[in-house]
């Protein structure tokens, strides 16, 4: 069964090629064992900064400013303002 997440009041079915957790309201990267960002949230990387659509997974990044990207992999250095809170989304 895919993870569903709740930002705001949009529901999110998450990739399954990541396990993923909510922790304090933030969405986490099992895989990596890092933070993830989501809709709304600030993002940092390389010399940009931007705001997360949707959600990001590892290197995978989609903001309002830059849209879609793929971050290298051997260069991975992110960092997030995480100004939305994350919750488990369940239909029951």
């Amino acid at each position: 069964m895919k993870t569903k997440i709740k930002i705001k009041d949009k529901v999110y079915e998450l990739t399954d090629v990541c396990r993923w957790e909510v922790r304090d309201g933030v969405l986490w990267n099992l895989n990596t064992n890092h933070d993830e960002g989501v809709d709304g949230d600030i993002i940092k990387y390389g010399d940009k900064t931007g705001t997360v659509e949707g959600y990001t997974c590892y290197q995978f990044v989609a903001t309002k400013e830059h849209g879609k990207e793929i971050l290298s992999a051997n260069d991975y250095h992110v960092s997030f303002i995480h100004k939305t809170p994350v919750s488990y989304y369940t239909n029951d």
